[in-house]
Protein backbone atom coordinates (compact mmCIF):
# COMPACT_ATOMS: atom_id res chain seq x y z
CA UNK A 1 0.00 0.00 0.00
CA UNK A 2 1.24 3.88 -1.04
CA UNK A 3 2.39 4.95 2.36
CA UNK A 4 0.20 8.50 1.36
CA UNK A 5 -2.95 6.48 1.91
CA UNK A 6 -1.68 4.03 4.66
CA UNK A 7 -3.67 4.32 7.65
CA UNK A 8 -0.61 4.14 9.84
CA UNK A 9 2.00 6.45 8.05
CA UNK A 10 -1.17 9.11 8.06
CA UNK A 11 -1.91 8.55 11.59
CA UNK A 12 1.57 9.36 12.46
CA UNK A 13 1.70 12.17 9.81
CA UNK A 14 -0.93 13.95 11.66
CA UNK A 15 -0.41 12.88 15.15
CA UNK A 16 -0.13 17.00 15.38
CA UNK A 17 0.27 20.14 13.07
CA UNK A 18 4.08 20.45 13.11
CA UNK A 19 4.30 18.66 9.66
CA UNK A 20 1.06 20.21 8.05
CA UNK A 21 2.30 23.93 9.22
CA UNK A 22 5.45 23.74 7.85
CA UNK A 23 4.39 23.17 4.28
CA UNK A 24 1.60 25.45 4.87
CA UNK A 25 3.95 27.86 6.01
CA UNK A 26 6.12 27.73 2.63
CA UNK A 27 3.25 28.24 0.43
CA UNK A 28 2.46 31.42 1.88
CA UNK A 29 5.67 32.46 2.23
CA UNK A 30 6.73 31.88 -1.60
CA UNK A 31 3.20 31.84 -3.39
CA UNK A 32 3.03 34.18 -5.82
CA UNK A 33 -0.69 34.57 -5.41
CA UNK A 34 -0.77 36.40 -2.48
CA UNK A 35 -4.52 35.83 -2.21
CA UNK A 36 -4.84 33.70 1.11
CA UNK A 37 -6.40 29.52 -0.18
CA UNK A 38 -8.35 30.02 2.32
CA UNK A 39 -10.44 33.42 1.44
CA UNK A 40 -9.94 32.05 -2.25
CA UNK A 41 -11.57 28.76 -0.95
CA UNK A 42 -14.29 30.70 0.67
CA UNK A 43 -14.69 33.03 -2.43
CA UNK A 44 -15.77 29.63 -4.71
CA UNK A 45 -18.20 27.31 -1.82
CA UNK A 46 -21.10 28.93 -0.99
CA UNK A 47 -21.71 28.21 2.53
CA UNK A 48 -23.69 31.69 3.93
CA UNK A 49 -26.92 29.29 3.32
CA UNK A 50 -25.99 26.10 4.63
CA UNK A 51 -27.38 25.39 7.74
CA UNK A 52 -25.66 22.01 8.22
CA UNK A 53 -22.11 21.79 7.31
CA UNK A 54 -19.75 18.55 7.64
CA UNK A 55 -15.83 18.98 6.88
CA UNK A 56 -14.07 15.48 6.48
CA UNK A 57 -10.43 15.37 7.09
CA UNK A 58 -10.37 18.87 8.91
CA UNK A 59 -6.68 18.83 10.24
CA UNK A 60 -6.57 21.64 12.65
CA UNK A 61 -9.34 23.67 11.62
CA UNK A 62 -6.90 25.71 10.05
CA UNK A 63 -9.55 26.07 6.55
CA UNK A 64 -11.88 28.24 9.60
CA UNK A 65 -9.33 30.55 10.84
CA UNK A 66 -10.95 33.96 10.11
CA UNK A 67 -14.00 32.07 8.49
CA UNK A 68 -16.41 31.16 10.74
CA UNK A 69 -18.54 34.47 10.34
CA UNK A 70 -19.53 33.24 7.13
CA UNK A 71 -22.05 30.64 8.85
CA UNK A 72 -25.97 31.72 8.93
CA UNK A 73 -26.32 32.01 13.19
CA UNK A 74 -28.39 29.22 13.18
CA UNK A 75 -26.14 26.97 11.28
CA UNK A 76 -23.64 23.93 12.63
CA UNK A 77 -20.51 22.87 11.62
CA UNK A 78 -18.98 19.55 11.92
CA UNK A 79 -15.08 19.33 12.08
CA UNK A 80 -14.21 15.75 11.55
CA UNK A 81 -10.78 13.94 10.83
CA UNK A 82 -9.53 10.47 10.74
CA UNK A 83 -6.40 11.62 12.89
CA UNK A 84 -7.09 11.84 16.39
CA UNK A 85 -3.59 14.22 17.32
CA UNK A 86 -4.36 16.66 15.10
CA UNK A 87 -8.04 16.61 15.85
CA UNK A 88 -7.42 17.18 19.25
CA UNK A 89 -6.18 20.59 18.28
CA UNK A 90 -9.48 21.37 16.24
CA UNK A 91 -11.01 20.88 19.38
CA UNK A 92 -9.02 23.34 21.25
CA UNK A 93 -9.26 25.68 18.94
CA UNK A 94 -13.22 26.07 18.60
CA UNK A 95 -13.83 24.71 22.28
CA UNK A 96 -15.54 27.59 23.36
CA UNK A 97 -17.79 27.89 19.58
CA UNK A 98 -21.47 26.62 20.31
CA UNK A 99 -21.79 26.28 16.50
CA UNK A 100 -18.79 23.68 15.86
CA UNK A 101 -18.90 20.23 17.13
CA UNK A 102 -15.26 18.10 16.42
CA UNK A 103 -15.64 14.21 15.89
CA UNK A 104 -13.84 11.34 14.48
CA UNK A 105 -14.87 10.19 11.52
CA UNK A 106 -13.00 7.61 8.63
CA UNK A 107 -15.08 9.32 5.72
CA UNK A 108 -15.07 5.55 4.36
CA UNK A 109 -17.66 5.11 7.06
CA UNK A 110 -19.66 8.42 8.32
CA UNK A 111 -21.31 7.64 11.43
CA UNK A 112 -24.34 10.04 10.41
CA UNK A 113 -27.57 9.13 9.14
CA UNK A 114 -28.55 9.91 5.42
CA UNK A 115 -29.08 13.31 4.26
CA UNK A 116 -27.60 15.06 6.93
CA UNK A 117 -25.83 17.82 5.65
CA UNK A 118 -26.43 20.50 3.32
CA UNK A 119 -22.72 20.69 2.16
CA UNK A 120 -19.51 18.66 2.88
CA UNK A 121 -16.00 20.11 2.47
CA UNK A 122 -13.09 18.12 1.35
CA UNK A 123 -9.96 20.19 1.78
CA UNK A 124 -7.13 18.05 -0.13
CA UNK A 125 -7.81 15.27 1.89
CA UNK A 126 -9.32 12.63 -0.76
CA UNK A 127 -5.80 11.42 -2.01
CA UNK A 128 -5.17 9.98 1.63
CA UNK A 129 -8.16 7.82 1.72
CA UNK A 130 -7.56 3.90 0.43
CA UNK A 131 -10.82 3.48 -1.12
CA UNK A 132 -11.91 6.93 -2.73
CA UNK A 133 -15.55 5.27 -4.04
CA UNK A 134 -16.48 4.00 -0.75
CA UNK A 135 -15.99 7.81 0.28
CA UNK A 136 -17.72 8.87 -2.15
CA UNK A 137 -20.23 6.80 -1.68
CA UNK A 138 -20.45 8.04 1.87
CA UNK A 139 -20.56 11.36 1.84
CA UNK A 140 -23.07 11.24 -1.01
CA UNK A 141 -25.02 9.29 1.35
CA UNK A 142 -25.06 11.73 4.01
CA UNK A 143 -25.58 14.89 1.69
CA UNK A 144 -29.12 15.57 1.01
CA UNK A 145 -30.36 15.33 -2.55
CA UNK A 146 -28.66 18.29 -3.84
CA UNK A 147 -26.46 19.00 -1.37
CA UNK A 148 -23.20 20.26 -2.49
CA UNK A 149 -19.54 18.72 -2.42
CA UNK A 150 -16.88 21.05 -2.19
CA UNK A 151 -13.38 19.12 -2.44
CA UNK A 152 -10.10 20.86 -3.09
CA UNK A 153 -6.71 19.30 -5.04
CA UNK A 154 -3.91 19.65 -6.67
CA UNK A 155 -2.71 18.37 -10.17
CA UNK A 156 -0.52 15.94 -11.38
CA UNK A 157 2.38 18.73 -13.20
CA UNK A 158 2.89 20.60 -9.82
CA UNK A 159 4.85 21.01 -6.93
CA UNK A 160 4.89 16.82 -6.62
CA UNK A 161 6.41 16.37 -9.84
CA UNK A 162 8.82 19.02 -9.80
CA UNK A 163 10.02 17.06 -6.20
CA UNK A 164 9.99 13.67 -8.35
CA UNK A 165 11.98 15.32 -10.74
CA UNK A 166 14.65 16.92 -8.54
CA UNK A 167 14.88 14.11 -5.94
CA UNK A 168 15.67 11.82 -9.07
CA UNK A 169 18.56 14.37 -10.21
CA UNK A 170 20.45 13.29 -7.16
CA UNK A 171 19.14 9.46 -6.38
CA UNK A 172 17.93 8.09 -9.49
CA UNK A 173 16.22 5.03 -7.91
CA UNK A 174 13.84 7.12 -5.77
CA UNK A 175 9.71 6.90 -5.87
CA UNK A 176 9.58 9.78 -3.96
CA UNK A 177 6.52 11.77 -4.89
CA UNK A 178 6.52 9.06 -8.44
CA UNK A 179 2.97 8.40 -7.85
CA UNK A 180 0.17 10.54 -8.68
CA UNK A 181 -2.29 11.65 -5.79
CA UNK A 182 -5.04 9.18 -6.13
CA UNK A 183 -7.39 11.98 -6.31
CA UNK A 184 -6.44 14.89 -8.12
CA UNK A 185 -7.50 17.35 -11.01
CA UNK A 186 -6.96 15.13 -13.47
CA UNK A 187 -9.24 12.30 -12.37
CA UNK A 188 -11.38 14.10 -9.90
CA UNK A 189 -14.38 14.40 -12.23
CA UNK A 190 -14.27 11.27 -13.65
CA UNK A 191 -14.22 9.64 -9.93
CA UNK A 192 -17.13 12.22 -8.77
CA UNK A 193 -19.43 11.14 -11.74
CA UNK A 194 -20.78 8.05 -10.21
CA UNK A 195 -22.70 9.93 -7.38
CA UNK A 196 -22.38 13.54 -8.09
CA UNK A 197 -23.70 15.79 -11.41
CA UNK A 198 -23.06 19.51 -12.54
CA UNK A 199 -19.49 19.14 -11.75
CA UNK A 200 -17.13 22.03 -12.15
CA UNK A 201 -13.10 22.63 -11.60
CA UNK A 202 -11.89 26.27 -10.70
CA UNK A 203 -8.07 26.81 -10.89
CA UNK A 204 -6.60 28.34 -8.22
CA UNK A 205 -4.16 30.36 -10.46
CA UNK A 206 -0.80 30.54 -8.49
CA UNK A 207 3.02 29.33 -8.41
CA UNK A 208 5.89 29.74 -6.20
CA UNK A 209 8.97 31.91 -6.25
CA UNK A 210 11.53 30.14 -4.04
CA UNK A 211 14.06 32.38 -2.71
CA UNK A 212 15.29 30.15 -0.13
CA UNK A 213 16.51 26.60 -1.38
CA UNK A 214 16.39 25.20 2.15
CA UNK A 215 12.64 25.82 2.36
CA UNK A 216 12.51 22.89 0.07
CA UNK A 217 14.20 20.47 1.88
CA UNK A 218 12.45 21.64 4.75
CA UNK A 219 9.06 20.89 3.01
CA UNK A 220 10.17 17.05 1.95
CA UNK A 221 11.17 16.62 5.45
CA UNK A 222 7.84 17.09 6.71
CA UNK A 223 6.74 14.07 4.00
CA UNK A 224 8.92 11.39 5.40
CA UNK A 225 6.25 9.38 6.93
CA UNK A 226 4.21 9.28 3.69
CA UNK A 227 7.07 9.46 0.98
CA UNK A 228 9.47 6.54 1.02
CA UNK A 229 13.00 6.80 1.34
CA UNK A 230 13.27 10.80 2.77
CA UNK A 231 16.68 9.94 4.66
CA UNK A 232 19.05 12.35 6.24
CA UNK A 233 21.56 11.72 3.51
CA UNK A 234 19.41 12.44 0.54
CA UNK A 235 18.21 15.43 2.54
CA UNK A 236 21.64 16.59 2.85
CA UNK A 237 21.86 15.97 -0.77
CA UNK A 238 19.44 17.67 -1.82
CA UNK A 239 20.02 21.04 0.20
CA UNK A 240 23.46 21.00 -1.83
CA UNK A 241 21.39 20.49 -5.05
CA UNK A 242 18.53 23.50 -4.50
CA UNK A 243 21.74 26.00 -3.23
CA UNK A 244 23.34 25.04 -6.57
CA UNK A 245 19.87 25.40 -9.01
CA UNK A 246 19.06 28.83 -6.56
CA UNK A 247 22.65 30.21 -7.46
CA UNK A 248 22.05 29.53 -11.34
CA UNK A 249 18.61 30.91 -11.68
CA UNK A 250 19.79 34.22 -10.06
CA UNK A 251 18.96 33.02 -6.50
CA UNK A 252 15.90 32.10 -6.51
CA UNK A 253 13.80 28.79 -8.07
CA UNK A 254 10.68 29.04 -9.82
CA UNK A 255 7.75 25.90 -9.21
CA UNK A 256 4.66 25.72 -11.05
CA UNK A 257 1.52 25.20 -9.01
CA UNK A 258 -1.54 23.46 -9.78
CA UNK A 259 -4.65 23.67 -7.59
CA UNK A 260 -8.31 23.43 -7.79
CA UNK A 261 -11.52 23.46 -6.38
CA UNK A 262 -14.43 21.11 -7.26
CA UNK A 263 -18.20 21.94 -6.72
CA UNK A 264 -20.62 19.03 -7.48
CA UNK A 265 -23.84 18.31 -6.56
CA UNK A 266 -25.47 15.37 -4.98
CA UNK A 267 -27.51 13.44 -7.11
CA UNK A 268 -31.44 13.09 -6.32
Amino acid sequence: MDKIINPDAVRQQYANDHNLMIRAHFHQRFNTNHEDLRDWFFEHANVTNAKRILEVGCGNGDLWQDHLDLLPLDATLTLSDFAVGILQQAQTRFANNKQVSVVQVDVQEIPFPDNSFDVVIANHVLHHIPNIPAALDEIKRVLRPGGTLYAMANGTNGLEHFLHSAIRKVEPTSTAFAENLPFNLQNGAELLRRNFQDITLTQYPNSLHVTDPHAIVEYVASTKEMQPGITTELLAELDNYFAGQAKRNGGAIDIKKEIGLFTATASK
